[in-house]
């Protein structure tokens, strides 16, 4: 019982370690034409694109090995939509990675997590490619009634960098008003 305690105690150093690393060189902000978010100072934003949403942007932490993608909807969703469109965005994706040629090996089943104030659907999804095995982790909730989601792409070895920079993402996102 207390290896189990020792054991969660230093994960979760080691989880604040990453997150402090992300954030240590301060923020910046995105301002766009749907949400804002704030996101690690080293990093850089480009605009981005997906098959199903109608915003995109990419932001890439310096080094390139870690990336997300943070995507949305503009139409308004009522609370029971938000999981059925999620779930479509995340088959959307899948499809599209294997006719790219990617091969897609899938992961744990989709889980709800809580980051910042809201709960969260997650999927972590392996991918094999020329650039070597990946992971793809695609967090999807609603904002204001609109589907966001944030897509990370990182090597295996670097999930708790890659998590800590959607959580960073996630817990700053607003959806502009119109």
């Amino acid at each position: 019982m207390m290896t189990r305690a020792l054991v969660a105690l230093g994960a979760a150093v080691a989880v604040a370690a990453v997150v402090g690393d992300v954030r240590a060189d301060g923020a910046q902000r995105f301002e766009g034409k749907l949400f804002t978010f704030s996101y690690p100072s080293s990093a850089a934003t480009a605009p981005g694109t997906d098959p199903s949403a109608d915003v995109a942007v990419t932001v890439t932490l310096a080094g390139g090995q870690i990336s997300a993608s943070v995507i949305g909807a503009t139409k308004r969703l009522s609370d029971g939509e938000v999981e059925d469109e999620a779930t479509a965005w995340h088959g959307a994706r899948i499809k599209n990675r294997a006719a790219w040629g990617m091969k897609a090996a899938g992961g744990p089943p989709r889980d709800s997590v809580k980051i910042g104030e809201r709960r969260w659907l997650r999927w972590r999804d392996h991918i094999g490619s020329m650039l070597g095995a990946q992971e793809q982790t695609m967090t999807c909730g609603a904002v204001k009634e609109h589907l966001v989601c944030v897509i990370v792409s990182a090597p295996q070895k670097e999930r708790e960098r890659g998590d800590a920079l959607a959580a960073q993402i996630l817990s700053s996102l607003t959806v502009r008003k119109k």
